[in-house]
């Protein structure tokens, strides 16, 4: 299929890799020899969790001449590690290098363009970022285990113990009633299943903690920290032995290089891997939102809404406080943010809790007030959607407290885009983050995925160190890519395809939805299983269930021998017909809803 006859919806425009493209980061690339695309090294075993092929876009490198040699780098300037970008990804990678026994000796550069000042002066009392993100029990579990925890700010770390979710069967139904928005409850676990916290606040830890990692007499490695360093120009070193990078008017060089630096990542275009993925036609408004202690209930519950422009996710900060992204469309989006914040409020509000019909008028009505240049007032969203259109009687779906402020300064707006390079790694080069992926923000799995990243690199660096391996060696770094590729690739499809099944309205496919909700809400075993993949920890909820206890093995005398041979074959065969079990029942209980459902339609007809 040529790219021209692609879907909308999986076109991209491919940036040329020179120069004039690179202005913009104030990096300038000198690549690596081209390689043709489809002699990239993909990871093993991709083949069950492909993107289509129809729907397959790629960013391509454009040739550039060889690069000159690099002149002499004294001992000083030569690194083992060298981790580009002081994100979250980036920090949490450094501190889990630091963390390794078998790195201790490593030398580590970390590099950051810009100050980290303003990470290390962050008020945890002022007012709150717009940036915030979800962190999933195993990587709380890991941060803990990094010793970032205790760095923190707690107050400004808020658990989440369940989530709610719903959604209208088409856009022309009328009732907000719970039988038209069929919802699904992820119920508590006996700890939270995840964390809202300010990136700045996660930075900050991250940061605390990499300066804290004092290094024992003796030990010729660290972690050092570059501030202000924009790497103008890269080279591969003669042989292939290391790489070369021109930061600050002076020439570094180190084995391995890590990519941590974003969607656009200089160092993932130096290596010449190519993305695959597609814009989304959606960009998402962010704002902090303030209301009342949603009485007799903690503030400890996520909602997300699904709508057929997207999603809307309220998810709690404080016991007032929560934040807000809204998937919707460009012209939407823009509209939304040039509201007056009371108005915007009451929109909330209104996406909340209104019919899609209502919620639709009263869209049309802030495009034609935006395009006139005089945006709706909170007068004029309650004229359009009177409140008793939006409130909520105790049969219809859940939703949040009513908003009472929204901060100006907290509203603002980004693009969507899925892309996923088509391997994480080259020779002496590898990426983390979103420098290796980025996805659509409905699941809350950007950052964790790249936290995930970051303890497998790790952690198979140490290994590769304890061996003696060479750090940058592709064979060094294979186990990574083995580790996280397929993993992440299926989490951006998954994630790509609930976007597209929510946002779809279609009588076979609202039919279809509802169904699917109504019967996953019953069995508390797969929506374990969906927690569990989403990294929420219900680990020992599963086993509790489905298997042996597991809770105090650590502290007892292990069986070996035939033993142990016959107690993990029970275990396997327990879990086993766990899971045929409740495949069962899906299947029965969805023919028994399919059944019901067309009982009552021949009885109305």
């Amino acid at each position: 299929m040529k790219p021209s006859s692609l879907p909308a919806r999986f076109t991209s425009r491919s940036r040329p890799r020179t120069a004039a493209a690179l202005a913009p980061c104030a990096v300038y690339i000198a690549p690596a020899p081209r390689r043709p695309v489809l002699a990239l090294p993909l990871p093993p075993s991709t083949s069950s969790c492909s993107i289509p092929r129809h729907a397959r876009a790629h960013s391509h490198a454009a040739p550039a001449p060889a690069p000159e040699p690099m002149p002499e780098i004294s001992m000083e300037d030569m690194y083992d590690i060298t981790i580009v970008g002081a994100g979250p990804a980036g920090l949490a990678l450094a501190c889990g290098i630091q963390q390794e026994p078998a790195l201790r000796h490593a030398r580590v550069l970390l590099l950051e363009g810009g100050s980290l000042d303003r990470v290390r002066a962050w008020d945890d009392a002022g007012e709150w970022s717009n940036r915030v993100s979800s962190l999933t029990a195993d990587n709380v579990g890991w941060l803990a285990r990094l010793g970032a925890d205790a760095h923190l700010a707690k107050a400004r770390s808020w658990p989440i113990h369940d989530m709610i979710i719903w959604t209208a069967p088409s856009s022309s139904s009328s009732s907000s009633s719970s039988a038209s928005s069929p919802s699904l409850h992820f119920p508590p676990l006996d700890h939270p299943i995840a964390y809202m916290t300010e990136n700045v606040n996660l930075q900050r830890a991250l940061l605390r903690r990499l300066e804290s990692g004092a290094r024992g007499e003796g030990d010729d490695g660290g972690v050092r920290i570059m501030e202000g360093a924009r790497v103008a120009e890269m080279r591969m070193g003669e042989g292939g032995g290391s790489v070369g990078l021109h930061v600050g008017g002076r020439w570094i060089r180190s084995r391995l290089v890590i990519g941590a630096d974003g969607p656009s990542s200089p160092v993932r275009q130096f290596a010449q891997i190519a993305t695959v993925g597609h814009a989304y036609p959606t960009h998402a408004v962010v704002a902090t939102l303030l209301h009342a202690r949603p009485l007799p209930y903690t503030n400890a519950t996520a909602f997300q809404r699904f709508l057929p422009t997207g999603p809307l996710a309220f998810l709690p900060l404080s016991e007032t406080a929560s934040t807000m992204v809204w998937s919707t469309t460009p012209a939407l989006a823009a509209a939304y943010r040039r509201l007056p914040p009371d108005a915007l409020a009451r929109v909330v509000d209104v996406g909340f809790a209104a019919p899609e019909p209502a919620l639709a008028s009263l869209n049309r009505a802030v495009l034609a007030a935006d395009e006139a240049g005089a945006p709706l007032s909170a007068f004029a969203v309650d004229a359009l959607v009177p409140p008793p259109a939006v409130s909520v009687s105790a049969e219809a779906a859940p939703s949040p407290p009513p908003i009472l402020s929204i901060p100006a300064s907290s509203v603002a707006g980004f693009p969507l885009r899925l892309a996923h390079a088509e391997t994480y790694v080259a020779p002496r080069l590898a990426l983390v983050g979103d420098a290796a992926h980025t996805t659509h923000p409905l699941a809350g799995q950007g950052l964790n995925l790249g936290l995930a990243d970051a303890r497998a690199l790790a952690a198979v660096l140490a290994s590769a160190a304890a061996t003696g391996a060479d750090l940058g060696a592709l064979t060094a770094l294979a186990p990574y890519v083995r580790a996280r590729w397929a993993a992440n690739h299926k989490m951006l499809l998954a994630v790509d395809t609930l976007d597209w099944v929510f946002k779809a309205r279609a009588p076979g496919l609202d039919w279809a939805r509802a169904t699917a909700l109504e019967v996953i809400n019953e069995l508390e075993g797969v929506k374990h299983m969906f927690m569990r993949s989403a990294g929420s920890g219900a680990h020992a909820e599963w086993d509790r269930t489905y298997a042996r206890a597991r809770a105090d093995e650590s502290s007892r005398p292990q069986p070996t021998g035939w033993p142990a041979r016959a107690a993990d074959a029970l275990d396997g065969w327990i879990k086993l017909k766990g899971v045929l079990g409740l495949a069962g029942e899906v299947v029965g209980a969805g023919l028994k809803n399919g059944l019901q459902r067309a009982a009552g339609a021949l009885e109305r007809k």
